[in-house]
């Protein structure tokens, strides 16, 4: 943490919907200790930025990785999110099937 802190623009934490119940705690607890770090560094906290991987899961839904990213929206500040679908997309037809129905869920439609 003290080197993400020293060095770098962020963190990049992990989420796995459909292993846990998403905590924003998870992401916001350890990203304010950067934060911190990174004012006794001498740099503006401010200034880092957290992008959440989410790994979704083969126990997870759709509806699973929708209110992880929503919640982390609401309730961790996050604007941007990395989803990797290696472990649960068979081909890149199911990624892109993956894909559309999260965010037909995430767009209410």
């Amino acid at each position: 943490m003290r080197r993400v802190a020293r060095r770098a623009d962020g963190r990049l934490p992990v989420v796995q919907p459909g292993a846990a119940v998403f905590d924003p705690d998870a992401i916001n607890v350890p990203m304010a200790e950067v934060r911190r770090l990174a004012a006794e560094e001498g740099r503006d906290p401010s200034r880092l930025g957290m992008i959440p991987r989410v790994y979704p899961t083969a126990a997870g839904t759709a509806e699973n990785n929708v209110e992880a990213l929503v919640r982390s929206e609401q309730q961790a500040g996050v604007e941007h999110a990395f989803v990797e679908l290696m472990n649960v997309a068979r081909d890149i037809d199911h990624s892109l099937e993956i894909v559309h129905r999260v965010l037909d869920l995430a767009r209410g439609t």
